[in-house]
């Protein structure tokens, strides 16, 4: 019983080795996954979320069925990490260095609107509403993301909204 447990458990190291050398297959842990390395001189932190779609009545159901396998199931692009940014970054530079740097897909549009972030774009809906905002420190800022500059400690989080009002009130 022990030899054929032994032979088992042999094989199926021989099959995820095969397997990495064959197909090319990595194995990372959770925290190296959603890692960002980026160089920089001071930090902040960053998350990208759509977790709106996932709890907003009707919204998942009514995404197009192509795009339903991109939402991720605990409604984060990125949960929230530390990253580094270089003096003089805006909140649209960190947002394509780490977009870049995860291969999470972005279309910016007129030089700096927001018009797709990991294949969830602006309107998606029936009631043509939808679309991604960003808070830093907590507050919606008025103003582009990329007229804002980062400074030490900034919180940045890019937040996907259904409807008016789901991500609470925008305060200028």
């Amino acid at each position: 019983m022990i030899k054929r447990k032994s032979k088992i458990i042999s094989f199926i190291a021989l099959v995820a080795l095969l397997s990495v050398l064959l197909f090319g297959c990595t194995f990372t842990s959770v925290d190296d996954h959603y890692s960002v390395q980026l160089e920089g001189d001071f930090e902040v932190s960053f998350l990208i979320s759509c977790e709106k779609v996932l709890t907003t009545e009707g919204a998942f159901e009514g995404l197009p069925n192509t795009l339903k396998p991109l939402i991720p199931k605990d409604g984060y692009f990125i949960p929230k990490v530390d990253v580094l940014c270089v003096e003089g970054d805006s909140v649209t530079d960190l947002l394509r260095k780490i977009c870049a740097n995860k291969n999470i897909s972005l279309t910016i549009t007129g030089g700096n609107y927001i018009a797709s972030i990991g294949g969830l774009s602006e309107k998606m809906y029936a009631n043509n509403l939808g679309g991604w905002m960003y808070k830093v420190n907590g507050v919606f800022p008025n103003k582009s993301a990329s007229m804002y500059t980062l400074v030490e400690g900034d919180i940045v989080e890019w937040l996907y909204t259904c409807e008016p009002g789901d991500l609470g009130e925008l305060e200028w």
